[in-house]
């Protein structure tokens, strides 16, 4: 549910410009290229914290003035917490504005940079930016340690739950086992995504497997009572054609009498069983039919079932390339004002050098010889 980095002076612009929805030259919102942003809902978004007047990083270069810290510049000077609104929980705002109040008293207002609430993503989710000091010292490693991490969440849960009056779900997949990254989750949730799939695609094969195993059975018992009457019967012209005459002493020329009359007996129940055929072999038919197509479904569902492997790897990738377009965003708050455009470019899929005004070429005079 959250997770928290820490940050050095070289990343804050491009962090606070991804905060506060900055646009950029092209009237654009800046951000670490999340493609989950709705630029229509931006407008929702909302800040937490204290206005600082003169901007985030005034302000952080402000506070680093009035506590003590080493003067490096791999130094952390930020840390920022994201905190993401629970799935179906009513009260969005009271959530957001007592988390702010936990994490404001727990680091200190006078050290918070920003706490913007974003709005325009497919789940509400706050960033709390904030100057790392413990004993008027920049220590981040010392605020944001591991057994900071290890209480956050049931601290933070505590004082949710106090103050809303309700059940908040703050210790969930996200934040079980320690604190992750978004990438991490996103690359794990596909990873899960890819399992239940899977999973599914594994069970309508068992049952239609099961399906066409009955369906075959009953085909053959229906196979062999058909063959059976068959045997059995005899038409009732074949009966009728039987000639014979009654003898004085009560008998048939070659039968009985008796055998006779079973014989009509028979021919007139012919009929019945011919009818009885006609739907054994119906029912057979629909029995092939229905066996056809199960053994289509079954076959669709080996051919659509994913792989897991497969999804996991992309999942993997996709992480690294997410945090890679992520270092190259920071690294432009660190280049030359003449290169930022080309990172810009490289990070929208484009050349390096697009929409570069061409340089004006100047063409020498050539001294005429005479």
């Amino acid at each position: 549910m959250a997770h928290v980095a820490k940050y050095q002076m070289s990343a804050v612009g491009a962090l606070a410009a991804h905060f506060q929805r900055k646009e950029d030259m092209n009237g654009e919102y800046v951000c670490f290229k999340n493609r989950d942003i709705d630029g229509n809902r931006t407008h929702l978004n909302y800040n937490l914290a204290p206005v600082r007047e003169k901007g985030q990083i005034a302000f952080v270069k402000q506070r680093l003035s009035e506590v003590e810290h080493v003067k490096r510049s791999n130094i952390n000077v930020m840390c920022a917490w994201v905190l993401t609104l629970p799935k179906g929980f009513p009260e969005e705002q009271r959530f957001f504005e007592e988390a702010y109040n936990f994490m404001a008293e727990r680091y200190g207002e006078e050290n918070v940079i920003s706490a913007y609430v974003h709005k325009d993503e497919a789940q509400p989710h706050i960033h709390f930016a904030f100057v790392p000091v413990k004993d008027n010292r920049l220590a981040a490693s010392k605020v944001i340690d591991l057994q900071e991490l290890q209480s956050f969440h049931p601290e933070l849960k505590a004082h949710l739950e106090e103050k809303l009056e309700r059940e908040v779900a703050v210790l969930n997949g996200a934040t079980a086992g320690g604190n992750r990254t978004v990438a991490e989750m996103k690359a794990e949730r596909d990873t899960l995504k890819a399992q239940e799939v899977s999973k599914k695609a594994e069970f309508f094969i068992k049952e239609t497997g099961e399906q066409m195993k009955s369906l075959t059975e009953k085909k053959k018992e229906l196979e062999l009572e058909l063959a059976s009457l068959q045997q059995k019967v005899l038409t009732k012209k074949e009966v009728l054609e039987i000639k014979a005459s009654k003898g004085i002493l009560g008998s048939l020329k070659g039968i009985t009498f008796e055998e006779y009359q079973a014989l009509s007996n028979t021919a007139e129940y012919v009929e019945e069983v011919e009818a009885e055929n006609e739907l054994l072999r119906e029912q057979i038919k629909e029995a092939n039919e229905k066996t056809a197509e199960a053994e289509l479904k079954a076959k669709q569902a080996l051919n659509e079932k994913p792989s897991i492997a497969l999804m996991t790897e992309a999942a993997v990738v996709k992480s690294k390339l997410a945090n890679m377009e992520n270092r190259l965003f920071l690294l432009a708050d660190r280049i030359p004002e003449r290169y930022k455009r080309a990172v810009e470019n490289i990070l929208d899929d484009r050349h390096p050098f697009h929409y570069r005004t061409p340089q004006r070429t100047v063409q020498k005079e050539v001294p005429v010889l005479d």
